[in-house]
């Protein structure tokens, strides 16, 4: 006799606002929910991170961890848009933001830019200040 799993409905708010919903078996790691959300969304799965109250939820948590909380998926498609979304979070101070996108584009490889070695090191270095002032 095969025991049955029970399918969890999960809903995320992307960083553009639009909701994405993700289906999966419940005993489902964070991996497994980033896998299928990148199918849905025809993304690469590295770009993609869940993030809950500011922590990114890691690849080998359980999907019914997420059952209690709001959850943001945050989707990097490229790196071009990893660096526009980088200099928005800095634009509207949000420097955890920052954090987040600019760790995207470095993880894609290659030399940084000018442009990106600004955008990294202005990242850290503030989020940095913030943590220490709390």
């Amino acid at each position: 006799e095969g025991s049955s799993v029970d399918t969890l409905q999960l809903t995320f708010m992307s960083v553009a606002g639009s909701e994405v919903k993700v289906a999966v078996p419940s005993t489902s790691t964070v991996l497994s929910i980033k896998q299928a959300a990148a199918a849905q969304l025809g993304h690469s799965w590295p770009m993609i991170r869940i993030v809950v109250d500011g922590r990114e939820i890691k690849n080998n948590e359980m999907s019914s961890d997420l059952l209690r909380v709001t959850a943001q998926l945050l989707v990097v498609p490229n790196r071009e848009e990893a660096v526009q979304h980088a200099k928005f979070a800095q634009m509207t101070d949000r420097y955890d933001l920052m954090v987040q996108f600019c760790t995207c584009f470095a993880q894609m490889g290659g030399a940084f830019s000018e442009e990106e070695a600004q955008l990294f090191r202005t990242s850290f270095r503030v989020h940095a200040q913030e943590l220490v002032a709390q």
